[in-house]
Protein backbone atom coordinates (compact mmCIF):
# COMPACT_ATOMS: atom_id res chain seq x y z
CA UNK A 1 0.00 0.00 0.00
CA UNK A 2 2.99 2.66 0.67
CA UNK A 3 4.88 0.92 -1.87
CA UNK A 4 3.44 2.91 -4.62
CA UNK A 5 3.97 6.58 -2.68
CA UNK A 6 7.21 5.63 -3.32
CA UNK A 7 7.75 3.68 -6.91
CA UNK A 8 5.20 2.48 -9.22
CA UNK A 9 5.87 1.25 -13.13
CA UNK A 10 3.44 3.83 -14.02
CA UNK A 11 3.16 5.52 -17.84
CA UNK A 12 5.32 8.29 -16.40
CA UNK A 13 7.87 6.18 -14.64
CA UNK A 14 8.77 3.74 -18.07
CA UNK A 15 8.76 6.94 -19.72
CA UNK A 16 11.30 8.74 -17.74
CA UNK A 17 13.45 5.65 -17.72
CA UNK A 18 13.32 5.26 -21.22
CA UNK A 19 14.85 8.68 -21.69
CA UNK A 20 17.66 7.84 -18.86
CA UNK A 21 18.40 5.10 -20.60
CA UNK A 22 18.61 6.93 -24.15
CA UNK A 23 20.52 9.97 -22.20
CA UNK A 24 23.72 7.53 -20.23
CA UNK A 25 23.93 5.72 -24.00
CA UNK A 26 24.18 8.83 -25.87
CA UNK A 27 26.67 10.17 -22.88
CA UNK A 28 28.90 6.92 -23.35
CA UNK A 29 29.16 7.74 -27.02
CA UNK A 30 30.33 11.15 -26.25
CA UNK A 31 32.62 10.15 -23.80
CA UNK A 32 33.86 7.40 -25.79
CA UNK A 33 34.74 10.42 -29.05
CA UNK A 34 36.10 12.60 -26.64
CA UNK A 35 38.44 9.82 -25.88
CA UNK A 36 39.44 9.57 -29.29
CA UNK A 37 39.84 12.95 -29.96
CA UNK A 38 42.09 13.73 -27.05
CA UNK A 39 44.41 10.82 -27.70
CA UNK A 40 45.78 7.94 -25.28
CA UNK A 41 48.38 10.72 -23.91
CA UNK A 42 45.07 12.19 -21.71
CA UNK A 43 43.66 9.60 -19.83
CA UNK A 44 39.34 9.73 -19.23
CA UNK A 45 39.32 6.80 -17.60
CA UNK A 46 37.28 8.04 -14.91
CA UNK A 47 34.71 9.91 -16.99
CA UNK A 48 33.62 6.22 -18.50
CA UNK A 49 32.21 5.37 -15.15
CA UNK A 50 29.77 8.90 -15.44
CA UNK A 51 27.28 6.91 -17.66
CA UNK A 52 27.33 3.80 -15.51
CA UNK A 53 26.64 5.46 -12.27
CA UNK A 54 23.79 7.74 -13.81
CA UNK A 55 22.18 4.57 -15.31
CA UNK A 56 22.23 2.55 -12.41
CA UNK A 57 20.92 5.11 -10.53
CA UNK A 58 18.22 6.92 -12.81
CA UNK A 59 17.01 3.39 -14.27
CA UNK A 60 17.87 0.26 -13.23
CA UNK A 61 21.09 -1.85 -12.13
CA UNK A 62 20.20 -4.23 -15.16
CA UNK A 63 20.88 -1.19 -17.42
CA UNK A 64 24.03 0.20 -14.64
CA UNK A 65 25.61 -3.77 -15.42
CA UNK A 66 24.79 -3.37 -19.24
CA UNK A 67 26.55 -0.35 -19.51
CA UNK A 68 29.74 -1.28 -17.24
CA UNK A 69 29.70 -4.30 -19.66
CA UNK A 70 30.08 -2.08 -22.89
CA UNK A 71 32.35 1.42 -21.34
CA UNK A 72 35.21 -1.11 -21.18
CA UNK A 73 34.91 -2.44 -24.43
CA UNK A 74 34.04 1.50 -25.74
CA UNK A 75 37.55 2.27 -23.72
CA UNK A 76 39.00 -0.88 -25.56
CA UNK A 77 38.10 -0.14 -29.10
CA UNK A 78 39.14 4.00 -28.66
CA UNK A 79 42.89 2.72 -27.84
CA UNK A 80 42.85 0.41 -30.84
CA UNK A 81 41.49 3.44 -32.65
CA UNK A 82 44.00 5.62 -32.04
CA UNK A 83 46.29 3.06 -32.74
CA UNK A 84 47.46 2.03 -29.10
CA UNK A 85 48.24 -1.32 -28.77
CA UNK A 86 49.09 -3.97 -26.18
CA UNK A 87 51.92 -5.50 -25.42
CA UNK A 88 50.32 -9.00 -25.61
CA UNK A 89 46.72 -10.42 -26.57
CA UNK A 90 45.85 -10.94 -23.38
CA UNK A 91 45.32 -7.23 -22.12
CA UNK A 92 42.82 -6.98 -24.52
CA UNK A 93 40.68 -9.40 -22.47
CA UNK A 94 42.03 -8.78 -18.89
CA UNK A 95 41.82 -4.45 -19.13
CA UNK A 96 38.52 -4.96 -20.14
CA UNK A 97 37.47 -7.32 -17.05
CA UNK A 98 39.19 -5.56 -14.35
CA UNK A 99 37.35 -2.56 -15.71
CA UNK A 100 33.69 -4.03 -15.76
CA UNK A 101 34.67 -5.82 -12.45
CA UNK A 102 35.63 -2.22 -11.13
CA UNK A 103 32.19 -0.76 -12.76
CA UNK A 104 29.98 -3.57 -11.92
CA UNK A 105 30.97 -3.15 -8.28
CA UNK A 106 30.04 0.78 -8.16
CA UNK A 107 26.69 -0.30 -9.73
CA UNK A 108 25.85 -2.84 -6.55
CA UNK A 109 27.07 -0.26 -4.44
CA UNK A 110 24.75 2.62 -5.81
CA UNK A 111 22.09 0.04 -6.35
CA UNK A 112 22.50 -1.26 -2.29
CA UNK A 113 22.53 2.61 -1.49
CA UNK A 114 19.41 3.40 -3.49
CA UNK A 115 17.40 0.76 -1.53
CA UNK A 116 18.69 2.07 1.60
CA UNK A 117 17.59 5.25 1.12
CA UNK A 118 13.98 3.53 0.06
CA UNK A 119 13.92 1.62 3.09
CA UNK A 120 14.48 4.53 5.37
CA UNK A 121 11.82 6.38 3.49
CA UNK A 122 9.44 3.93 4.25
CA UNK A 123 10.19 3.49 7.23
CA UNK A 124 10.15 7.32 8.02
CA UNK A 125 6.41 7.07 6.60
CA UNK A 126 4.46 3.92 8.09
CA UNK A 127 3.56 2.25 11.07
CA UNK A 128 6.25 -0.31 12.17
CA UNK A 129 3.32 -2.88 13.26
CA UNK A 130 0.83 -2.93 10.88
CA UNK A 131 2.93 -1.36 7.80
CA UNK A 132 0.20 1.17 7.58
CA UNK A 133 0.97 4.57 6.75
CA UNK A 134 1.87 6.52 9.95
CA UNK A 135 -0.21 9.97 11.33
CA UNK A 136 2.56 12.17 9.47
CA UNK A 137 2.37 10.74 6.04
CA UNK A 138 -1.37 10.51 6.35
CA UNK A 139 -1.85 14.32 7.18
CA UNK A 140 0.72 15.23 4.05
CA UNK A 141 -1.27 13.08 1.61
CA UNK A 142 -4.06 14.41 2.63
CA UNK A 143 -3.42 18.32 2.22
CA UNK A 144 -2.17 17.03 -0.95
CA UNK A 145 -5.23 15.74 -1.98
CA UNK A 146 -6.83 18.72 -0.95
CA UNK A 147 -4.90 20.90 -3.39
CA UNK A 148 -5.94 18.21 -6.04
CA UNK A 149 -9.27 18.41 -5.23
CA UNK A 150 -9.36 22.66 -5.30
CA UNK A 151 -7.83 22.47 -8.38
CA UNK A 152 -9.73 19.83 -10.45
CA UNK A 153 -12.73 20.38 -8.80
CA UNK A 154 -12.84 16.30 -7.96
CA UNK A 155 -13.80 14.18 -4.54
CA UNK A 156 -12.43 12.06 -2.15
CA UNK A 157 -13.24 10.55 0.87
CA UNK A 158 -12.07 9.93 4.52
CA UNK A 159 -12.68 6.95 6.40
CA UNK A 160 -11.90 7.05 10.56
CA UNK A 161 -12.68 3.83 12.40
CA UNK A 162 -11.99 2.65 15.79
CA UNK A 163 -12.13 -1.08 16.28
CA UNK A 164 -14.91 -1.62 19.00
CA UNK A 165 -13.70 -4.14 21.97
CA UNK A 166 -10.15 -3.89 21.09
CA UNK A 167 -9.15 -3.86 24.55
CA UNK A 168 -11.10 -6.26 25.89
CA UNK A 169 -9.55 -8.85 23.22
CA UNK A 170 -6.04 -7.65 23.94
CA UNK A 171 -6.62 -8.23 27.70
CA UNK A 172 -8.01 -11.35 27.36
CA UNK A 173 -5.97 -13.04 24.75
CA UNK A 174 -2.81 -10.87 25.13
CA UNK A 175 -0.88 -8.20 23.38
CA UNK A 176 0.17 -10.31 20.36
CA UNK A 177 -3.17 -11.77 19.64
CA UNK A 178 -3.77 -7.87 19.46
CA UNK A 179 -1.13 -7.16 16.89
CA UNK A 180 -2.28 -10.10 14.83
CA UNK A 181 -5.79 -8.01 15.55
CA UNK A 182 -4.61 -4.71 13.77
CA UNK A 183 -2.51 -6.28 11.48
CA UNK A 184 -4.80 -8.72 10.25
CA UNK A 185 -7.18 -5.44 9.89
CA UNK A 186 -4.48 -3.32 7.69
CA UNK A 187 -3.90 -6.19 5.40
CA UNK A 188 -7.49 -7.30 4.89
CA UNK A 189 -8.17 -3.28 3.65
CA UNK A 190 -4.68 -3.58 1.59
CA UNK A 191 -5.86 -6.63 -0.35
CA UNK A 192 -9.16 -4.85 -1.17
CA UNK A 193 -8.29 -1.33 -1.84
CA UNK A 194 -7.08 -0.04 -5.02
CA UNK A 195 -3.36 1.16 -4.98
CA UNK A 196 -4.02 4.61 -5.10
CA UNK A 197 -5.83 4.47 -1.96
CA UNK A 198 -4.43 5.07 1.36
CA UNK A 199 -4.56 3.55 4.96
CA UNK A 200 -3.01 4.51 8.20
CA UNK A 201 -3.13 4.08 11.56
CA UNK A 202 -3.35 7.50 13.38
CA UNK A 203 -4.08 5.59 16.92
CA UNK A 204 -4.08 2.45 18.80
CA UNK A 205 -6.62 0.78 17.21
CA UNK A 206 -8.02 4.01 14.90
CA UNK A 207 -7.31 3.92 11.49
CA UNK A 208 -8.14 6.34 8.47
CA UNK A 209 -8.26 5.40 4.73
CA UNK A 210 -7.97 8.21 1.95
CA UNK A 211 -10.15 7.53 -1.01
CA UNK A 212 -9.20 9.49 -4.38
CA UNK A 213 -11.59 10.25 -6.80
CA UNK A 214 -14.71 8.84 -4.30
CA UNK A 215 -17.69 10.89 -3.96
CA UNK A 216 -20.68 9.72 -1.68
CA UNK A 217 -22.23 7.51 -3.51
CA UNK A 218 -18.91 5.36 -4.28
CA UNK A 219 -17.95 5.90 -0.39
CA UNK A 220 -21.41 4.03 0.68
CA UNK A 221 -20.27 0.98 -1.45
CA UNK A 222 -16.77 0.88 -0.77
CA UNK A 223 -17.23 1.79 2.60
CA UNK A 224 -20.04 -0.90 3.19
CA UNK A 225 -17.93 -3.67 1.77
CA UNK A 226 -15.03 -2.96 3.79
CA UNK A 227 -16.79 -3.26 7.19
CA UNK A 228 -18.64 -6.40 6.25
CA UNK A 229 -15.12 -7.66 4.87
CA UNK A 230 -13.59 -6.63 8.75
CA UNK A 231 -16.42 -8.64 10.23
CA UNK A 232 -16.26 -11.85 8.24
CA UNK A 233 -11.88 -11.78 9.05
CA UNK A 234 -12.66 -10.67 12.89
CA UNK A 235 -14.87 -13.87 12.96
CA UNK A 236 -13.13 -16.23 11.11
CA UNK A 237 -10.49 -15.68 13.40
CA UNK A 238 -13.18 -15.75 16.74
CA UNK A 239 -12.41 -12.23 17.79
CA UNK A 240 -15.07 -10.41 19.08
CA UNK A 241 -14.02 -7.26 17.04
CA UNK A 242 -16.38 -4.59 15.44
CA UNK A 243 -16.25 -1.46 13.56
CA UNK A 244 -17.40 2.28 14.18
CA UNK A 245 -16.86 4.31 11.20
CA UNK A 246 -16.98 7.59 10.27
CA UNK A 247 -17.20 8.52 6.65
CA UNK A 248 -16.93 11.97 5.21
CA UNK A 249 -16.53 13.58 1.68
CA UNK A 250 -15.11 16.42 0.23
CA UNK A 251 -15.42 18.14 -2.74
CA UNK A 252 -13.36 21.23 -3.05
CA UNK A 253 -12.89 21.70 0.79
CA UNK A 254 -11.47 24.95 1.99
CA UNK A 255 -10.66 22.59 5.65
CA UNK A 256 -7.08 22.05 6.36
CA UNK A 257 -6.10 17.94 7.27
CA UNK A 258 -6.89 18.87 11.01
CA UNK A 259 -10.27 20.33 10.47
CA UNK A 260 -11.47 17.34 8.22
CA UNK A 261 -9.67 14.61 10.67
CA UNK A 262 -11.50 16.24 13.61
CA UNK A 263 -15.06 16.30 11.55
CA UNK A 264 -14.88 12.38 10.63
CA UNK A 265 -13.41 11.72 14.31
CA UNK A 266 -16.55 13.32 15.74
CA UNK A 267 -18.80 11.01 12.96
CA UNK A 268 -16.73 7.74 14.37
CA UNK A 269 -17.43 8.59 18.13
CA UNK A 270 -20.99 9.27 17.32
CA UNK A 271 -21.49 5.89 16.09
CA UNK A 272 -19.58 4.61 19.46
CA UNK A 273 -22.42 6.95 21.45
CA UNK A 274 -25.14 5.20 19.54
CA UNK A 275 -24.17 1.51 19.89
CA UNK A 276 -20.89 0.83 18.14
CA UNK A 277 -20.46 -0.99 14.91
CA UNK A 278 -21.73 1.20 12.15
CA UNK A 279 -20.89 3.62 9.80
CA UNK A 280 -22.03 7.30 9.95
CA UNK A 281 -21.73 9.39 6.75
CA UNK A 282 -21.74 13.07 6.04
CA UNK A 283 -20.57 15.54 3.17
CA UNK A 284 -18.51 18.70 2.91
CA UNK A 285 -19.98 20.57 -0.37
CA UNK A 286 -18.23 22.16 -2.85
CA UNK A 287 -17.13 25.17 -1.59
CA UNK A 288 -17.82 26.87 -4.92
CA UNK A 289 -21.48 26.47 -4.60
CA UNK A 290 -21.66 27.91 -0.97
Amino acid sequence: MIKHLFWRPSASNLANRGIWTLTVFILLVIISYLDFLTGYEIELNLLYAIPVLAAAWFTNWRIGLALAFMSPIMLVFVRVSNSYYYSHWAYYILNPLLKFWIFAMLVYWLHTSKKYIVRIKELAHTDGLTGAANRRFFMELMQAEIERSKRYNHPFTIVYFDLDNFKAVNDKFGHSVGDRVLQTTVTYIKNNLRKVDVVARLGGDEFALLLPEIGEEAARIVVSKIQKGLLRAMDKNSWEITFSIGVLTCKNPISTPDEIVKIVDELMYSVKNQGKNAIHYSVIPNQNTL
